[in-house]
């Protein structure tokens, strides 16, 4: 396949999704500093997971790596090559496109973190109130709660990243808002992932209203347990659906990207801020592209851990 050069002004871009639909077009380079920096994407199912297999394979990795959080509790983390991708879309206020070089590939959880593995990790007994609320009606309503997602506040997520390298010495954190659309995405184009469009025979989501006023025809969701969908093509499930999930990247609805790409993009979080939160979840559809932020929200966590240089 011959290089695709993409510029940061791109809007959609050629594409086939999996229920056939395509996107815009292709445009000009785009520069970096003295870097231009170029894009395969879109890529098909086949491409992606070559790409994945032959990073993996030059640096003597697993795929798919399971880590161990003691008391026979573990996590499956898989890896995600590094790359260029087209991030944003210009239907999107506030992620314009631009180019976004992912500079080092990373494991990331194929899962949201479940109460059994938060709780292995992280005291229960250091839950403030509200979140140890939260835990008891889960507890109560369903029996195999241990099996939901984690919902808990930026702080705890970050906490729980935290909590994690100290124990086992791993460099885990939240995803960056820009490596989570890259993991997300898995090469493709379309507006969900694989898909121009979504229901729940392909993700566990509920009714929404986009920003076109366009309702999806199907019935509201209810919280369920994840991994009972197939996984994009790097094998992460739920990204779409489930449950919103936490970025690492302080929320601001105006980023400065002026026209240019960028290198590993990263929105330092302070005290008080927003955060980014990103997909959709059982209670609405949302596009791989759109952006939110909150403060005190209750969302998932997708662990992501860190390769040496």
């Amino acid at each position: 396949m011959h290089k695709m050069i993409v510029a940061a002004s791109i809007s959609l871009f050629l594409a086939s999704c999996q229920d056939g639909e395509k996107g815009g077009a292709k445009t000009r380079p785009t520069e970096t500093g003295s870097a231009v920096l170029t894009t395969d994407w879109p890529l098909s199912k086949e491409q992606a997971q070559s790409l994945q297999k032959e990073e993996a394979a030059k640096r003597r990795l697993n795929i798919v790596s399971p880590l161990d959080l003691g008391n026979n509790v573990q996590l499956d983390m898989v890896f995600v090559p590094p790359g260029t991708f087209p991030m944003g879309n210009s239907k999107v206020r506030t992620n314009p496109p631009r180019l976004v070089k992912i500079s080092r590939g990373f494991f990331i959880s194929t899962r949201e973190i479940t109460w059994t593995q938060f709780l292995q990790v992280f005291p229960e007994a250091k839950l403030n109130r509200m979140a140890k609320d939260t835990l008891l009606h889960e507890r109560k309503k369903n029996k195999d709660w241990g099996e939901y997602s984690a919902r808990i506040s930026w702080q705890y997520a970050d906490g729980f990243c935290s909590e994690l390298a100290r124990l086992k010495g791993a460099k885990s954190r939240l995803p960056t808002d820009a490596e989570w659309e890259y993991a997300c995405r898995a090469g493709t184009a379309c507006d969900y992932g694989q898909w121009s469009s979504i229901d729940r025979s392909k993700a566990h989501v509920g009714t929404s209203v986009n920003d076109e006023g366009q309702t999806f025809n199907y019935e509201r969701a209810s919280r369920s347990p994840g991994g009972k969908y197939a996984p994009n093509f790097w094998n992460i499930h739920d990204m779409m659906g489930v449950e919103e999930e936490w970025c690492q990247d302080r929320y601001t609805d105006l980023l400065d990207v002026g026209g240019k790409a960028s290198v590993d993009p990263f929105v330092k979080p302070i005290w008080g801020c927003l955060n980014v939160i990103r997909g959709g979840s059982w209670i609405r559809a949302k596009t791989v592209f759109d952006r939110d932020g909150d403060s005190a929200r209750s969302c998932g966590i997708r662990l992501l851990v860190e390769l040496a240089p």
